[in-house]
């Protein structure tokens, strides 16, 4: 496309003006897993004729997280998308099945992609019919962080993660007597956004007795409480994740996608129009 050019915005991150109307285009919450990746990737802005077009975020290893084109060249996104493919060495895109513009950007240059998480969004909650013995329920404190990263299976990527979450308010303890039974965390999406991401751990010794829907109970209540919206996502493989949340009463319409590109992507080689 002539008159069309990308710039990177050194040092931008993941919080810009742009990305609130890219919000709002969208009839459910962003994926958390996304914007911890955005924390790290490229930020590149589409220029049009001279006017900011869109962007889009790219990491190092070549995989594109977000792609955002304005309303009035809306008609140009699949264009501007081969363009993106010509000009950077695009390997692969993580696309939400609610972000009509990407996945149709996606399809219309590859056919080769797989489901790799599973994205809940709508809740209606359910009644909690067994009869167990009520944990007690605290915020976590710095003396619980050993004993936090002691049982965690990759609900924190990094054991700094965790001291991190109990600075800030955002875990609770579930404990009968001195026992851990499991945790519960909670994360804003986006700065200034209603939506909070939640994510539980049971320890094993409690595990299929249903603890695990009470603590993602909890959380719901509390996002509730403090007027935000709760919403939660898991790896397609995570069966056990999947049936608690369906469980506690989240629904999952949508999935999280990863499309492969070619490393050399040439325009002339895809399909064409008559």
């Amino acid at each position: 496309m002539s008159n069309l050019s990308f710039e990177l915005v050194p040092g931008a991150g993941r919080v810009i003006s742009s990305r609130e109307r890219y919000f709002d285009s969208f009839p459910y919450s962003q994926e958390y897993y996304l914007e911890i990746l955005l924390e790290n990737a490229n930020l590149y802005n589409i220029i049009k004729d001279g006017k900011n077009a869109g962007y889009f975020y790219l990491t190092d290893d070549g995989c594109l997280l977000e792609y955002y084109i304005k309303p009035d060249l809306i008609n140009a996104v699949d264009t501007i998308f081969g363009d993106i493919l010509k000009n950077f060495a695009v390997k692969t895109a993580l696309c939400k099945t609610f972000d009509a513009p990407l996945l149709n950007c996606c399809v219309t240059y590859t056919t080769d992609f797989r489901g790799i998480g599973v994205l809940f969004r709508d809740y209606q909650e359910k009644p909690f019919l067994r009869s167990l013995p009520p944990p007690s329920v605290r915020k976590g404190v710095p003396a619980d962080e050993a004993r936090i990263i002691a049982v965690n299976e990759e609900v924190f990527d990094h054991p700094a993660e965790v001291m991190q979450y109990i600075q800030s308010g955002q875990i609770f303890l579930f404990e009968l007597d001195y026992d851990l039974v499991g945790f519960g965390i909670f994360s804003p999406v986006y700065p200034g956004r209603i939506e909070h991401d939640i994510g539980i751990l049971v320890t094993p010794q409690f595990r299929g007795m249903g603890y695990g829907q009470l603590i993602v109970n909890h959380l719901v209540h509390f996002c509730q409480k403090n007027g935000w919206k709760p919403s939660a996502g898991c790896a397609i493989e995570n069966t056990a994740s999947r049936r608690c949340l369906e469980k506690s009463g989240f629904t999952a319409t949508h999935r999280l996608l990863e499309f492969y590109f070619p490393h050399q992507h040439s325009l002339n080689k895809k399909r064409k129009t008559t």
